[in-house]
């Protein structure tokens, strides 16, 4: 298999693959099946009547389990087939996750079980949201949270681009900085299926019961390198992974900047995986003299 001047993008765990689910049977439908049912013999979970009724699953970790095993198969589904082997990972918000997964820094079944452990440590905060600003700039962004002196409230999570921010709070907070937003010419906004708010200071409550998770878990060396958006630089040693893993919880994501300083290290190709194309649309115009393109 050639190793080529590729770096694939894994989504985070945000996505609806429902309704994708009659090609996914069609083209990989023994292999989804194979990863469901060892999702179900390690954890009890069913995952196919969610995915494959387009019905609302009774609890979360279902939800996040369908993406991370949908998002595995397409890697391994590269992988198994010959096609291109990746330089570097780079995963977005919990594709994390999904990275360490296929580079075999830890097991499929692991990847599920931090899931696990990221949901019970954040359960008993309710009232946190997520919402996407796009058509701002950064400057702008943060001056509409000064003058309502929320600075300490609502934090922005993911630097997708120079026009795609997503913040992070209380919802009542998010919804009054996303209405002063729009009145400042956002051309788009858009709230996060999560229950978190992911990348921000609200995540370190409780997180040292996710520290003692991690720590039960044997993290190995990289296959594949990963990147870090928040350090900006590959990690390769499991010890970087696991402390990449919590820091994820809290801090911002720099995703135009990790695409800026990865395309500078001879990639040519970004290959988004999972069975959507978000990451591939709002990364085209950080580097538009490279090539962006996806599993679907």
């Amino acid at each position: 298999m050639n190793q080529e001047n590729v770096c694939f993008f894994l989504p985070g765990i945000g996505d609806n693959y429902q309704e994708k689910m009659r090609i996914v049977m069609e083209r990989h439908g023994d292999y989804l099946t194979s990863l469901a049912n060892k999702v179900k013999s390690a954890f009890g979970i069913e995952i196919m009547p969610y995915l494959l009724n387009n019905q609302n699953a009774d609890d979360l970790l279902t939800v996040w389990s369908s993406n991370y095993v949908c998002d595995y198969l397409t890697y391994q589904v590269m992988r198994e087939e010959g096609k291109v082997l990746p330089k570097v990972l780079l995963g977005y918000s919990m594709g994390l996750i999904t990275c360490a997964a296929c580079s075999q820094v830890f097991s499929f079944e692991d990847g599920i079980t931090i899931l696990d452990e990221i949901i019970k440590y954040r359960s008993i905060y309710e009232d946190e949201s997520m919402v996407i600003i796009i058509g701002l700039k950064k400057e702008t962004i943060l001056s509409a949270i000064r003058q309502a002196n929320m600075l300490e409230k609502v934090f922005i999570a993911c630097e997708n681009n120079e026009l795609c921010y997503v913040l992070s709070g209380a919802k009542k907070d998010n919804l009054f900085i996303e209405k002063e937003l729009i009145n400042r010419g956002s051309i788009k906004t858009k709230h996060m299926e999560t229950h978190f708010a992911f990348h921000s200071p609200y995540m370190m409550q409780g997180i040292e019961r996710l520290n003692e998770a991690l720590a039960r878990i044997s993290f190995k060396e990289c296959v594949i390198p990963i990147f870090s958006p928040i350090k900006k630089c590959e990690i390769s040693i499991g010890d970087n992974v696991r402390e990449e893993l919590i820091k994820n919880m809290y801090s911002t994501i720099k995703w135009r900047e990790s695409v800026e300083n990865i395309a500078k290290e001879e990639i040519n190709m970004f290959f988004e995986l999972g069975f959507n194309k978000g990451l591939t649309k709002m990364s085209k115009s950080i580097c538009p003299e490279k090539i962006f393109t996806s599993f679907v």
